[in-house]
């Protein structure tokens, strides 16, 4: 249930995003950058320490799956939230196939005493 809540988020705000680049462009984030507006510097900088945040999780989770972050991290840098959605969507939730880490020299010690 929640792999389809988050796949419904993950699909509209695609949809939302792909709406967006198709009236306005890239010339539309440009000008509303360029405004000067306080709020929209403080939501971008809110919304890059987000990313930061996800992407920070995203790398570590990752990496204790054994599965590959860099394309996540591509759609991030390419797409703001999507990477981390689509993440959490193939990989997170309903997996708990996490490989065990286990700390340098414990499995020499483990096997010498045995």
């Amino acid at each position: 249930m929640k792999r389809f809540l988050v796949a419904v988020v993950l699909v509209d705000f695609a949809i939302l995003t792909g709406y967006a680049v198709v009236v306005t462009g890239l010339s539309g984030l440009i000008d509303l950058l360029a405004s000067g507006d306080l709020w929209v510097y403080q939501l971008t900088f809110d919304f890059l320490i987000s990313l930061g945040i996800a992407v920070a999780w995203m790398i570590g989770d990752a990496r204790k799956r054994g599965v590959s972050w860099r394309p996540y991290l591509v759609l991030t840098l390419l797409l703001g939230s999507i990477g981390p959605l689509l993440y959490i969507v193939v990989h997170a939730i309903g997996h708990s196939k996490v490989k065990p880490v286990q700390a340098p020299g414990l499995a020499a010690r483990s096997r010498a005493s045995a």
